[in-house]
């Protein structure tokens, strides 16, 4: 089976860095939701520190994150065969994430809840 570029990477969780992921150097942290590791993808610009804040936050409730991505996962059976990959926290609602899954989907994060976009 190959190696998955996140949900098999080294990289400690909770641990802000930059890392090589799939290929391209990114910053952030990886969280685990469930079995599965997942990025968080941190934009580095003038609001970085609060998206350190925001991404250390995933981390510390990963648990209330799996939960509502079960939750999700039952309201949206479409979802159920996928894997979370990435977590980007890009946009200027800096409480909204853009949850990138594999092998395709893309929904949000608002606080902690997954919502269809």
């Amino acid at each position: 089976m190959p190696i998955d570029p996140v949900h098999d990477h080294p990289a400690e969780p909770g641990v802000l860095g930059h890392y090589v992921v799939d290929s391209t150097q990114v910053f952030g942290l990886f969280i685990t939701l469930g079995v599965y590791k997942a990025f968080v993808d941190i934009k580095e610009d003038k609001f970085v520190e609060q998206r350190k804040i925001k991404a250390l936050q995933l981390y510390e409730n990963q648990r209330l994150l799996s939960e509502s991505l079960t939750t999700f996962l039952q309201s949206h059976p479409d979802f159920r065969g996928r894997r979370i990959e990435y977590i980007g926290l890009h946009s200027k609602d800096l409480e909204q994430g853009e949850v990138f899954w594999d092998p395709s989907g893309y929904t949000l994060l608002k606080g902690f809840a997954f919502q269809p976009d």
